[in-house]
């Protein structure tokens, strides 16, 4: 008189399953379950970080674990074997190390750092089992060189689109000619050798700056925050002419490709635009006027103005649809013993988008 039931998840993870009989649950459910990240498989394994790297620094690499399912193994209980066996000036190969499962990124990260320019040949190894991408090839240089505008990554949600009043941020991931991570700092100390600045103006002249933060693996996040539209006039958003430094040297960011305006002041930079948008609308700094407000005729329209601005005093450019809630206004009559309520029409006249 039984069942058997099976079931096979593919995602490691807390499950509730769910048993009806005659859409009726039986008793004993719900059942609360883990399923958990299967054995490890050597091709889901993956080696995250660059290649190569400045001859005495310290190149940081990860081993990120994984099932046969792509579940990311984090408890940390593989014992993987990274070593140097061959390469430029060795004799033999180096010692080989154990990398340790990191707390917090739960993967495991190890360093190359060798002396002199050339190549090395790189195993990543559980038990006598390499992993995907082992060996490799890890090629040490005398200079990174430059920033190269092609291979230098700017990324992230702040490039182009910002609010008023409010932080963004974007990710910027400096490589070289040979695409490795320049990591422009010292990985031991933890001080970068410089940092990436960014510059906004907006066509009304108004000014920002945002500072970068290095991880010390090549990627920086900058930061900035910008207030200033326009307080004589509506506008939807102010476009910002963004430039971008490393110690005070311009660089040329591949994500913007339109040539400066005459009237830049750094022509032949590359830069890109942030459009600044207004926040929400603010009843303190919002204004409004007319003669409507304070006679009228009965039986004919009573006219007067609003001007929206947000809580930094910015005018916003309005319409009907653009509002983030609707506009409603209410007339009580308070000179007779009964309550006449009447709601106003609200038109936004072309003309002045911002009233």
């Amino acid at each position: 008189g039984g069942s058997a039931a099976s079931y096979s998840p593919t995602k490691a993870g807390r499950y509730r399953l769910d048993l009806v009989y005659n859409n009726k649950p039986l008793a004993v459910s719900p059942i609360t379950m883990m399923v958990s990240v299967g054995f490890l498989d050597f091709n889901a394994t993956t080696i995250l970080g660059s290649r190569g790297g400045a001859i005495g620094q310290p190149c940081k690499l990860e081993i990120r674990a994984a099932d046969s399912y792509n579940n990311f193994r984090t408890q940390g209980f593989d014992q993987f074997t990274v070593q140097v066996v061959r390469g430029t000036g060795l004799s033999s190969a180096k010692a080989a190390v154990t990398p340790v499962v990191d707390p917090v990124t739960r993967m495991y990260p190890f360093t190359i750092q060798e002396e002199l320019e050339g190549w090395y040949e790189v195993h990543v190894k559980r038990g006598t089992n390499h992993v995907r991408g082992s060996p490799f090839n890890f090629t040490a240089i005398k200079n990174l060189g430059d920033i190269v505008v092609a291979n230098t990554v700017v990324e992230g949600d702040g490039l182009f689109r910002a609010v008023a009043g409010v932080e963004h941020h974007f990710k910027i991931r400096t490589r070289n000619a040979a695409e490795m991570f320049m990591i422009q700092g010292d990985t031991v100390t933890g001080k970068p050798f410089g940092s990436f600045t960014a510059t906004f103006v907006s066509d009304e002249g108004d000014t920002g700056t945002g500072t970068s933060t290095w991880h010390g693996d090549g990627t920086y996040t900058l930061k900035y925050t910008l207030n200033r539209l326009s307080t004589s006039h509506p506008r939807p958003f102010v476009p910002y002419n963004v430039t971008l430094t490393f110690n005070s040297d311009f660089v040329r960011i591949p994500s913007a490709v339109a040539p400066p305006p005459a009237s830049f002041p750094q022509a032949g930079v590359t830069w890109w635009q942030v459009n600044l948008m207004p926040n929400r609308l603010s009843g303190v700094y919002s204004k409004s006027t007319g003669a409507g407000l304070t006679l009228s005729t009965a039986g004919s329209p009573a006219a007067f103005s609003l001007t929206a601005r947000d809580f930094l005093n910015n005018w916003i450019a309005w319409s009907p649809s653009g509002l983030d809630v609707p506009l409603k206004g209410t007339l009580v009559r308070t000179d007779s013993g009964t309550s006449t309520t009447v709601t106003p029409t609200f038109t936004f006249p072309d003309s002045t988008p911002g009233q």
